[in-house]
Formats: structure tokens, C-alpha cells, sequence
């Protein structure tokens, strides 16, 4: 037997962010942080476990928007923030996430750390189901409303990594979700459902 997994957030409570790239701009009259020439960004709860996974990001400019005061309070030169604190993280070209669940490529990105929720611009998401067997959907405008839940409008889901793939599932709106076997060490499964009932599931 399957059930859905909780909703847990897009960011776990209890995490801080930590940041690198070639070029760091700090602003404290916007409390904004722009990362230019290769940006990294590391979601890292303080206590792991399975509802509160990391979040890697990766991205060729990114700018991570701060609560108003936040940079202010800080120590000049640091790199690590609470999450508590950041309101969203824009990122664009050839952006990169993963939460070693879910892999996600977009050429835009914005996570709204605030409203729980994140839209991925031209998003290719890679996970796999309960058998191990890969899934990729691709869609203009990827949604994700939690850490195990994904919305889009026209979505091509394939169990191919190549662009045109033999065999593929078109659906005019779909939710992908996360689903768990009931016993203990088994593996988490992805079920996707839209287009008038058409389904994808392990």
C-alpha cells in the first residue's frame, strides 16, 4: 500500500543558507544579495532528515532578497544566513536544483520562501518512481507547492532523458507527487495525474 507523503515545506524549518560565487554584491539599503559569475547556494537544515532534505541550487546570477534589516544585523564578510530571514532567491541561466530527491533544470527560477512555493521557467524535473525507473516532464512553467508536490499546465512526462523521446505522455495540467510504501525501507514512488484522468505510476 501507498500513501501521500506530508506536505512538507519547499525549505525545511530550521535551516540556514549559505552562498558562494565569483562576484558577491551586497546591498544593504535593499537588503539584497547579487551573485554573479557562477552562483551556489546551499539550503542546510541543522537537523536532517526526511521532511527537511537540502536544497542545492546553482545558477550564472542569482539574487537572494533579505527581510528588511537583515544585512544590517550581519558580520561583514559572511556567507551564511538564516532561512528564516530570506523572503525569495531568484536565479537565472542554466539554473540547477536539486534535493537529491528531485533534480529540476530551468533557465529561470524564483523560490518564494514566504509563500511556500517556487515557478521554474522552461523546467525539465528528473526523479524516479517506486521501481527505480526514471521520469522526466518537461514543461514551460514548472510549479512546486512543496517538497513533494509539482503543478504544470501542458507537461510531457517520458521515462526518456532525451528531448525528443520515443514514448511520451502530453497532459494539459498535472500534479506530480511524491507517494511512500508503507514499509519502513522501501523507496519512495512519483505518481502524475492530469489531462482528463491520464496517469503515470509505479
Amino acid at each position: 500500500a501507498t500513501v501521500r507523503a506530508a506536505q512538507s515545506p519547499i525549505v525545511a524549518p530550521d535551516t540556514f543558507l549559505a552562498f558562494a560565487a565569483d562576484n558577491v554584491e551586497v546591498d544593504s539599503a535593499t537588503d539584497t544579495v547579487t551573485l554573479t559569475g557562477g552562483a551556489n547556494l546551499d539550503l542546510l537544515p541543522r537537523m536532517p532528515g526526511k521532511s527537511a532534505r537540502a536544497l542545492q541550487l546553482h545558477a550564472e546570477r542569482a539574487v537572494v532578497f533579505l527581510a528588511t534589516g537583515t544585512l544590517a544585523k550581519l558580520k561583514k564578510g559572511t556567507t551564511e544566513i538564516d532561512a528564516s530571514s530570506v523572503t525569495g532567491i531568484y536565479l537565472e541561466g542554466d539554473v540547477d536544483a536539486t534535493d537529491f530527491q528531485y533534480t529540476v533544470r530551468a533557465k529561470r527560477a524564483y523560490y518564494d520562501l514566504q509563500m511556500n512555493r517556487a515557478t521554474l521557467v522552461e523546467g525539465v524535473l528528473r526523479t524516479q518512481d517506486r521501481k527505480g525507473m526514471p521520469i522526466v516532464a518537461r514543461a514551460k512553467e514548472l510549479r512546486q507547492y512543496s517538497q513533494d508536490e509539482w503543478q504544470a499546465d501542458k507537461l510531457v512526462v517520458s521515462t526518456s532523458e532525451f528531448f525528443e523521446p520515443h514514448l511520451s505522455i502530453g497532459l494539459e495540467r498535472a500534479t506530480i507527487t511524491r507517494t511512500w510504501q508503507d514499509e519502513p525501507e522501501a523507496s519512495p514512488g512519483v505518481a502524475a495525474a492530469g489531462g482528463g484522468g491520464a496517469g503515470m505510476g509505479g
